[in-house]
């Protein structure tokens, strides 16, 4: 790796000359008005170009976003089911006024200033697609390896656009609150349902009562876009432990129709926002409630449908109550 300082129109140009595959490339910079400024902005390029060597980042200056979105999108495929995939190439549709930016160009405040711009402009919520353009960086960073940065999950500004404040964990107290608001005893079995399994809405929408056993749940199937679907992964299949109470008041449901269908309707929950929670909320609960509980994690997260990864990362949250709990023993015993 060479660097060169020369002048050039009454100023200073730095080329870094380096080596790829056996093959000579450089990149340069010029109108310094100091050759020490030219030297210094060389010396961190070379120092970023080594770093790159060691962590293996490929020098792929050319791949534009485009051809990023187009090899994240192929790469899905194979990993996720076809509802998702649509999701995701839709929701990355929006990236084509920019397609032609340079990915290891991208600056976080870029990122930033682009999806602004787009709420600013149209007044939608764009929070699926920052998500999903984020897993689509995190793929050219793990998979690609042709940058080291991801400019989304960089952003403190995309961070607060996509930040959800909605409470977490719901204690007993809330949880109790919530069910004496609900007058629709539909809406009060799914919302028992989904504090009790830590189910996802779409899987207890989805609840058939041949799936329901006297001390178990088997989740099998999910209502998506308003039809009975497959689960999300492999790991959504499972079973999930429940009370013979709970089991009488699904088994005496007055709605369930001739398929066995316990909620015929979609069940929406709009009203649990003025609680500040979401039927998510309810998972999270649970999980929460198995850690607590000194379920091994491995079979908390089985219950859950997840994977132990997904589980520990996305899940799990510890209460004010185990944290006393913590304190106390650390304080005993350190």
């Amino acid at each position: 790796m060479n660097i060169t300082v020369r002048e050039k129109n009454k100023g200073f140009q730095a080329i870094v000359s380096y080596k790829v595959n056996g093959k000579w490339k450089q990149k340069s910079k010029q109108g310094f008005d100091k050759k020490r400024e030219a030297e210094k902005w060389a010396k961190n390029l070379m120092f970023e170009l080594m770093k790159d060597k060691k962590d293996n980042i490929v020098d792929t200056n050319e791949i534009t976003l485009g051809e990023l979105r187009d090899a994240f999108i192929e790469n899905q495929k194979y990993r996720i089911k076809s509802s998702t995939l649509r999701s995701q190439k839709f929701s990355l549709v929006i990236l084509d006024e920019i397609k032609d930016w340079k990915v290891s160009k991208i600056k976080p405040y870029e990122m930033s200033n682009f999806f602004i711009n787009l709420r600013t402009k149209t007044g939608k919520n764009f929070t699926y697609s920052i998500q999903t353009t984020t897993s689509m960086f995190n793929f050219a960073i793990k998979e690609m390896k042709i940058i080291r940065d991801n400019p989304c999950s960089q952003s403190r500004q995309l961070k607060k656009i996509t930040e959800d404040n909605r409470i977490k964990y719901i204690d007993k107290e809330l949880y109790t609150e919530i069910l004496n608001s609900i007058k629709s005893p539909t809406q009060k079995l799914f919302v028992e349902i989904l504090y009790s399994t830590g189910m996802r809405a779409s899987e207890v929408n989805g609840l058939n009562i041949r799936s329901v056993f006297p001390d178990r749940i088997k989740v099998e199937q999910q209502l998506y876009n308003h039809k009975l679907t497959s689960l999300k992964t492999k790991n959504s299949y499972r079973s999930v432990p429940i009370t013979h109470e709970l089991y009488k008041k699904i088994t005496s449901c007055p709605i369930i129709d001739i398929s066995g269908q316990i909620f015929p309707k979609k069940v929406y929950l709009l009203y649990l926002s003025k609680f500040n929670v979401s039927p998510h909320c309810f998972r999270h609960t649970y999980a929460t409630n198995l850690v607590a509980l000194k379920i091994n994690l491995m079979e908390a997260a089985t219950i859950v449908g997840d994977t132990l990864d997904t589980f520990i990362s996305t899940y799990v949250h510890s209460t004010e109550d185990e944290q006393e709990k913590a304190f106390d023993l650390i304080r005993k015993t350190i």
